[in-house]
């Protein structure tokens, strides 16, 4: 009973074990703004989906203070649009917005205390479903507190002391999508074409910079010292406005980004709900396990009657979550075909010439970009796009949005869109691992497309339409979006039929599974233990169960089965150790056999490693007067001298011969290794044989080919041509070791720029690793390596005089390198014959 007791008691608190330690989130995963103040102290902004916090820091990054509030409320959520720093006070605006038709319910000012992780409510504003904005700023001084947010047509300046607000009309016949205040009270802001207004005393608007191309900035705003600062997606740079920010046009200089804070690691409070639920989730693992082991002195039709019993609730669990998500998914497709149906109706109220003589560059001079922009955006209280012949509307009722992305010269551009400036570059509209689909739809691989993406509040549902001309071109893409959290609970009020029948299906299962359990079954302990012995590798167990019936029959036959079994494998364990003399081991596990018996021809896997080529160079000439005893010999001293050295550094050998072996290595540096070690032995134990050692990357394909009485291995790889080449290279610039520019070491490798070269229409940089070298010819490369390589240079950039001047003072002082000679040769070469330019890969420089 006392193990009973502790083993419920251990599975129940592994539960909340697990959550401490693995499941509960240490970091905040996403950051969002942070200021700083003069004092140095930062403040920033996390996002998690059940929280916003903000987070005091100093300079160090150490947590100085903490402050949270819930981020869903119901099927609302938190917001932070704005925060500001004040006579050493933090203040923020935090908004409810619906998440059913996003649109602001209400709005608060806070101030926060850090050091007691409480806020002020300064004011709370009540919202009639007002649309949300694109962006707030907050301005605040000793008997001010403004803030500024625009909402498409028209900036709201809301005096939160003196509860005034205001409403200014843009300018722009665009909508807008940043607006600030300044210290003198004057509102500073832009539109989607990333033109910049200022207002004056009486809040006329003027524009006072245009960006040389449109959409190319995406941020805007005012520091505390009134100068004006953005984002330049063009010049991928943070620009600041000069000191003349008060004259008639704004100018804009290079700056720097704004200081973010170093990385915060806040962390969640240990006993929130999510830890409850796993306490109890442990409990009630806990009760089970205490009553299946407790099952253990009961007949075992009960046992199984339980088990069956326990696996129908799981069951049933699952099945009701699989119709619940089933019944979501169907009201989910139905909203997205809505959403699609009314991406149509958008197409046919767009004036397709007009749409294609808009030049994105410059969008604002054609009049067709304002009624595009204002066919795009919903009015303030219907979901409903005005169409552009009659300036009527046609009501969606969807909650959805539209985005219109031109595709020009078959490239997709960022053009009119709810949230986002026009002509920003594509990528930062579209989600990193959607780009492609996007793409696809533009290039007509496919009609349309839906796809999932998340956010900081919910998760949204794409779809994406191509937009056709008369010629059937595509000219553009409609990108419409709903949210998956606003569907979802239509279908609740099914989970409680749903439940009922899942209820009464498992009732009546169990009770069939009951009734038709009417055979007592035998205890089967010491057969079942004999059989896990033979699952592990005991072949040689045997049972002994005395009696006439069933169960002693299959003992007997399974004693039988277990002693041939065992007899098999010690003769094919014999046969594997044999086979494998011939076909190594790292050959079988690269193509996913346990053994050489499982092997057949065409058997074969594709795999990523490097590949060590090595040569003998000068074997055959070596052994011309050689017997063929001798030659027999010394083939297998090298073999031996070789293979123990690339099996010790975990190679495998794919294929060799009297001059050539092919290895493969897993790690680069193993790899150099093996070739540096020897080089030294072979150079010490055969000095009259030339090598050369090469170093590539590659994908290769290795199988098993021939006859199935006869077969072999064969690898296919670009590298082992490749490779070859380098070596006949090697030989030519006596080089021991060299490696191409993708191979890198975790350790320091003395290697020098030896060449470039064009392999199957790939350009190729190549390197002499001289670390295997004798010391002298180490220490010359070494010295004379910054001079060898700026000759290398001007070889490729065809500065042969230059090169070949260099080439001779190089050899003033390292007479008899080989590769510098070759150059030399080289370039005499092609000052001769420019129209025959000779490479590292032309014939040898006797010939040229």
């Amino acid at each position: 009973m006392l193990k009973r007791i502790t083993a419920g008691i251990a599975t129940a608190v592994i539960f909340p074990l697990i959550y401490l330690f693995f499941v509960k989130p240490g970091d905040i995963p996403r950051r969002s703004d942070s200021i700083t103040d003069k004092q140095g102290y930062s403040y920033t902004l996390f996002y998690d989906l059940d929280e916003v916090i903000f987070i005091k820091s100093d300079s160090s990054g150490e947590i100085l203070g903490k402050w949270k509030t819930a981020r869903v409320n119901g099927y609302n959520y938190i917001s932070a649009d704005a925060m500001k720093v004040y006579d050493g006070e933090f203040y923020c605006v935090l908004s409810e917005i619906n998440s059913k038709n996003f649109k602001i319910c209400r709005r608060q000012w806070l101030k926060i205390d850090f050091k007691s992780g409480s806020a002020e409510v300064i004011y709370q504003m009540e919202y009639d479903n007002i649309q949300d904005a694109y962006s707030t700023t907050l301005l605040i001084s000793n008997d001010k507190m403004i803030t500024v947010t625009t909402f498409i047509h028209e900036i709201n300046v809301f005096d939160v002391y003196s509860r005034s607000n205001d409403k200014i009309v843009p300018l722009t016949e665009v909508p807008v999508n940043y607006a600030a205040i300044l210290s003198d009270g004057r509102i500073i802001y832009s539109d989607i074409l990333n033109r910049i207004y200022i207002t004056d005393e009486s809040k006329n608007s003027r524009q006072v910079y245009e960006a040389k191309t449109a959409g190319s900035f995406y941020e805007l705003s005012v520091n505390d010292d009134g100068f004006c600062i953005i984002c330049d997606t063009e010049t991928n740079e943070y620009l600041i406005s000069s000191d003349n920010i008060y004259s008639a046009q704004i100018t804009f200089v290079p700056a720097d980004p704004p200081k973010a804070s170093s990385e915060i690691s806040a962390y969640r409070d240990t006993f929130d709900g999510i830890f409850f639920m796993y306490c109890a989730a442990g409990a009630a693992a806990g009760l089970i396990l205490f009553a299946l082991v407790s099952l253990k002195h009961f007949p075992v039709l009960l046992k199984i009657a339980v088990i069956l019993i326990l696996c129908l609730g799981i069951g049933g669990a699952a099945l009701f979550a699989l119709i619940n998500s089933i019944m979501q998914e169907l009201h989910l497709e139905s909203s997205l075909e809505r959403a699609f149906l009314s991406a149509k109706i958008l197409e046919a109220e767009m004036d397709l010439d007009e749409f294609e003589n808009i030049d994105w560059n410059k969008p604002e001079k054609s009049g067709y970009f304002s009624c595009l922009a204002d066919l795009m955006e919903f009015s303030v209280d219907n979901d409903c796009i005005m169409k552009a012949n009659d300036g009527s509307y046609v009501n969606f009722d969807d909650k959805d949005y539209y985005c219109i992305y031109p595709v020009i010269g078959g490239e997709i551009k960022s053009g009119i869109c709810d949230q986002s400036p026009v002509n920003l570059p594509f990528e930062k509209v579209v989600e990193e691992n959607l780009i492609g689909v996007y793409n696809e739809v533009a290039k007509g691989k496919i009609s349309s497309a839906a796809c999932g993406i998340s956010d900081d509040s919910s998760e949204w549902v794409i779809s994406v339409y191509p937009l056709k001309n008369s010629e059937n071109n595509i000219v553009a893409l409609i990108e419409t979006g709903i949210s998956k959290l606003n569907y979802m609970t239509s279908s609740r009020k099914y989970s409680s039929d749903i439940l009922n029948i899942v209820v009464v299906f498992e009732v009546i299962t169990g009770v069939l599974i009951l009734a038709s359990a009417g055979v007592t079954l035998l205890p089967l302990k010491k057969l079942h233990k004999a059989v896990d012995a033979t699952g592990n590798g005991d072949y040689g167990v045997s049972v002994e169960l005395k009696g006439r019936d069933e169960i002693a029959g299959i003992a007997k036959a399974f004693n039988v089965m277990s002693a041939k079994i065992y007899d098999h494998t010690q003769s094919l364990s014999r046969l594997n150790e044999a086979y494998l003399r011939f076909l190594p081991s790292g050959t079988l596990s690269a193509i996913g056999k346990p053994s050489v018996l499982s092997v057949s021809r065409g058997d074969y896997s594709s795999m990523s490693g490097y590949i060590l080529h090595i040569q003998l160079l000068n074997f055959s000439e070596h052994t011309a007067g050689l017997s063929d005893d001798d030659v027999f010999e010394l083939t297998n001293n090298i073999s031996r001298e070789i293979m123990d050295n690339i099996i010790d550094k975990k190679g495998v050998i794919e294929s060799y011969n009297q001059e050539e072996y092919i290895c493969i290595f897993g790690e680069t540096d193993l790899a150099y290794k093996a070739s540096v070690d020897l080089i030294q032995r072979l150079r010490t134990d055969y000095p009259g044989i030339k090598t050369s050692f090469v170093i590539v990357s590659d994908s290769m394909l290795l199988g098993i080919v021939g006859h199935e009485k006869r077969l072999g291995t064969i690898m296919l790889s670009r590298g082992i041509r490749l490779s070859k080449k380098l070596g006949q290279i090697a030989s030519l610039c006596g080089a021991n070791l060299i490696v191409t520019s993708d191979i890198s070491f975790s350790a320091p490798c003395p290697q020098r720029l030896l060449g470039k070269i064009d392999f199957d229409g790939c350009k190729y940089t190549f390197f002499d690793c001289f670390g295997g070298d004798e010391i002298s010819v180490y220490l010359s490369k070494l010295d004379g390596c910054p001079q060898f390589e700026e000759m290398v240079k001007q070889f490729y950039e065809d500065q042969w005089h230059k090169c070949r001047r260099s080439a001779l003072s190089y050899l003033e002082r390292h007479k008899n390198d080989p590769a510098a000679i070759r150059y030399l040769f080289l370039c005499e070469n092609n000052i001769k014959n420019p129209k025959e330019k000779a490479s590292m890969e032309s014939r040898s420089p006797v010939e040229i």
